[in-house]
């Protein structure tokens, strides 16, 4: 008895070949993200260095960390805000920055909120220097941890 053997057309195979394959490279890896290279992480000792004021608030750059992706270059790490007043308070985030990249249009500073949930501050660009508050600070950030240029722009 002669064995049976379908004879799927050569479109067939090709198009089930072409739908399997994302779906077992998705399964090993899950992430969407290009693969990010660390540097060693800088810290600026334990109270930090400090890169802006406003007379209420002062800013300090806890620490910094390199990094490298596929389109960019940039630092992660901490700064500490510390406002005076009757009850001084103090607050701690992280931050990205993005020193160079390749791509337009992307953002080149973000600041994480409380537990690192989602962005409470976005820089939209660092072509002019804001003239005071938060923006201003944030603009500071910037230059502090990617060319380490402290107290300039004040």
């Amino acid at each position: 008895m002669p064995l049976l053997i379908p004879r799927w057309p050569a479109c067939a195979i090709v198009v089930f070949a072409l739908t399997s394959l994302p779906a077992v490279a998705r399964a090993e890896d899950a992430s969407d993200e290009p693969p990010v290279e660390r540097g060693k992480v800088e810290a600026f000792g334990a109270t930090g260095r400090l890169f802006d004021t406003d007379g209420r608030s002062r800013f300090f750059l806890l620490s910094r960390q390199p990094f490298a992706a596929e389109h960019g270059a940039g630092f992660s790490g901490e700064f500490r805000i510390v406002t005076q007043g009757a009850t001084p308070a103090q607050q701690t985030s992280d931050y990205e920055v993005i020193c160079d990249s390749t791509r337009t249009g992307y953002h080149p500073l973000r600041v994480k909120g409380p537990g690192g949930t989602r962005d409470s501050y976005v820089l939209p660009d660092v072509s002019h220097r804001p003239a005071t508050g938060g923006a201003r600070a944030m603009y500071n950030l910037y230059w502090a941890a990617c060319r380490k240029q402290f107290g300039k722009f004040r």
